[in-house]
């Protein structure tokens, strides 16, 4: 199954659960929409969701009793989405499937980018890719939740400022005898600050050729016992 950008591939109850007492929009793996690897191929664009909600509001009695959920102003429902009046995404599965823009969850100040990746990686369902929010060699790190070419929203404001993550943003592709491949989203775009919006950026890799031997024969190997090693040095603007 493909990523779903046309709404009328998502059934209501099936695919897409609106729920009037929590006033949450679901999306469930079920029917035509699955939450695969590589995100690029699966889940449901923001913009299907939107115009599904838009028609089930327009058809069903039981939920147009209530505000429309999402900001029909956007200026880019394409790209960037309100979700409003009260309204929420049901749980951490729909924000999983959706695809193809960032969103802000007015309830609760929740900001999220849509984080989608151009470029071919080697083994779309094998290599994974990660990132760190927080500038800093010793950092922590986290992968995203597909494997494979990225498409999917990731959190970078939760109302708080120890959960305020948009002035940086690094992801990084590398896996062993591959090229590695790295990018630094504010600086490379010239960003001042991350916005509830989809971000394009470059990410692939390929087979390293001058990377003959695996890892494991390396490690049991007497040819590349000590001295050999590698010594790392933290800091910039080195002089010699």
């Amino acid at each position: 199954m493909a990523k779903i950008v046309d709404p009328d591939q998502l059934n209501d109850a099936t695919e897409i659960v609106v729920s009037t007492a929590a006033k949450t929009i679901q999306l469930l793996v079920a029917g035509n929409l699955n939450d695969d690897s590589p995100g690029k191929s699966s889940g449901a664009t923001v913009q299907a969701v939107y115009s599904k909600v838009k028609e089930l509001w327009k058809s069903n009695t039981s939920y147009n009793k209530l505000s429309f959920p999402f900001d029909p102003g956007a200026a880019d429902v394409g790209a960037k989405l309100r979700v409003i009046n009260g309204w929420d995404w049901a749980d951490a599965q729909t924000r999983d499937l959706l695809r193809d823009s960032g969103w802000r969850e007015e309830k609760n100040n929740d900001e999220y980018i849509s984080v989608i990746s151009l470029g071919a990686v080697d083994a779309s369902t094998v290599d994974q890719a990660y990132y760190v929010q927080v500038f800093g060699f010793d950092q922590t790190t986290a992968t995203f939740d597909k494997k494979g070419e990225l498409n999917e929203g990731l959190s970078v404001y939760d109302g708080s400022t120890a959960g305020d993550y948009r002035d940086f943003l690094k992801v990084l592709l590398r896996e062993p005898a591959k090229l590695y491949a790295e990018y630094d989203l504010l600086n490379e775009q010239d960003l001042l600050a991350l916005t509830y919006q989809a971000y394009r950026l470059p990410l692939s890799n390929a087979a390293d050729i001058n990377i003959t031997l695996a890892d494991g024969v390396i490690d049991a190997s007497t040819d590349f016992a000590a001295p050999v090693g590698i010594t790392y040095l933290k800091g910039n603007t080195f002089g010699t």
